[in-house]
């Protein structure tokens, strides 16, 4: 799936802070208009099927277009979005860029069980989904765009289990100073595959959204895994089952990149035991106390040896006081 500020496969949502009104106004910019213009060259004009990597199918309604993955990405970054490897291909109106769009991305995941999706927690989704956004932030500053945020549900997640695909819906909007912009919708529907998740993403305005919900909701339908690709050909044993699902489809991670964190720790986690172990903080305080006791003790010692030298002898009377009185007299 798409995400800012990384080229990885897998990631939790595509996300433009360019909505309608403030495209309408760059639109005339020389950089944008060759980005659209290359990618419509490659557009394959619907009512038609298309194949998604030899993994499912998606059939493009009357007056849409199909713009493949390599023309897909150089209008993402024509609109100061990152792509990536992902994305499989962007559904377009047929006739000019209106500034919202559809994007369908791949992740590799592995399985997802129907049991492990219906249990996924929608806090830690969310959480998921808005550290995405900021994470992807530097990126986006790179190619022109300010920073996002992501924020509360508009609809939270919903699984259906008869397709066994999770859709959800988040606000985004500009966390720095404003372009102009209106704030966009981005909606979402991860479908489950034998080893893959594909993404359809709708990212419109809040003035767009509810217009193009139909067309994206008709996309959604007619999408389908391709046998030997669907869920349901899982090979238990032989085929990989997810983990980190919250992470991977949702956090814009990918499979590499948490082997990589994991092996990062490990080596961490290596390096630290090869160190010397710290002191025993009890065996410390036990060895300062008994140090302490020594040192009273002399203390004490000195004091009484000190004492006995000046002590006067038994019966009162000092040396030189008995030596005086046995003195005889002249």
């Amino acid at each position: 799936m798409l995400k800012f500020g990384r080229w990885a496969v897998s990631a939790v949502i595509l996300l433009v802070s360019l909505a309608s009104p403030s495209l309408a106004q760059t639109s005339t910019d020389r950089a944008i208009d060759d980005a659209v213009a290359q990618a419509y060259a490659q557009g394959i004009a619907g009512p038609t099927t298309v194949r998604l990597r030899d993994m499912a199918t998606l059939d493009v309604p009357k007056d849409f277009v199909f713009i493949p993955g390599s023309g897909g990405s150089g209008l993402m970054h024509g609109i100061g979005n990152a792509s990536e490897d992902a994305l499989l291909g962007l559904v377009l109106p047929a006739h000019s860029f209106g500034g919202w769009f559809i994007a369908v991305t791949a992740a590799k995941t592995g399985f997802v069980s129907k049991e492990a999706a219906a249990k996924l927690d929608h806090a830690e989704i969310l959480a998921a989904v808005q550290a995405s956004a900021r994470r992807g932030n530097a990126e986006r500053m790179k190619l022109g765009s300010g920073p996002i945020e992501a924020g509360a549900w508009v609809e939270p997640p919903r699984y259906d289990v008869a397709r066994h695909q999770i859709t959800t819906a988040v606000r985004i909007y500009e966390s720095g100073p404003s372009t102009g912009g209106e704030d966009s919708i981005n909606i979402d529907v991860n479908a489950f595959g034998r080893t893959h998740t594909i993404e359809l993403a709708l990212v419109a305005g809040l003035s767009d959204n509810t217009k193009q919900r139909p067309t994206f909701d008709q996309l959604v339908a007619s999408f389908k895994f391709l046998p030997g690709h669907r869920a349901d050909d899982f090979i238990p044993g032989k085929d990989l089952r997810a983990s980190h699902i919250v992470d991977i489809v949702f956090g814009g991670h990918t499979l590499d990149d948490l082997a990589a964190e994991a092996a990062e720790a490990a080596a961490e986690h290596k390096r630290v035991a090869a160190l010397p172990p710290p002191p025993d903080r009890i065996q410390q305080i036990k060895l300062l106390f008994s140090g302490l006791l020594g040192v009273v003790a002399l203390i004490i010692v000195v004091l009484a040896l000190r004492g006995a030298r000046g002590a006067p002898a038994p019966g009162g009377a000092t040396g030189l006081d008995r030596a005086t009185r046995a003195a005889p007299r002249r």
